[in-house]
């Protein structure tokens, strides 16, 4: 039985800010984002048992976000919701990802 071929997006993506995010102290230039583990979006998918509503969603990208790149709340809380979009499509990608059509 052959495997089932979805197309992924790159194995990493760089966010870059400018001007770099500052909170307390802490200064970001970018943010690096790789593909998931399960752990981690079951983690952010938690946010999601309660219901969901744009906020839920939101949050359920942004801690995602976080546990991909490693970069504190306050840093995630300060990029722009245009960034937060870029990100949030980019690791989505890889929790549902669009299925290849193969030869067909």
């Amino acid at each position: 039985m052959d495997a089932i071929a979805y197309d992924l997006p790159d194995p990493e993506l760089v966010i870059e800010f400018d001007p770099p995010l500052s909170h307390g102290g802490m200064s970001c230039d970018s943010i690096r984002l790789r593909e998931p583990t399960g752990a981690e979006v079951r983690a952010a998918e938690g946010h999601l048992r309660k219901g969901i509503s744009a906020e839920a969603i939101r949050i359920y990208q942004m801690s995602l976000i976080r546990s991909v790149s490693g970069v504190p709340q306050q840093i995630i809380d300060a990029m722009p919701i245009s960034k937060i979009m870029i990100a949030s499509e980019y690791l989505q990608a890889f929790v549902t990802p669009n299925q290849a059509t193969g030869n067909s």
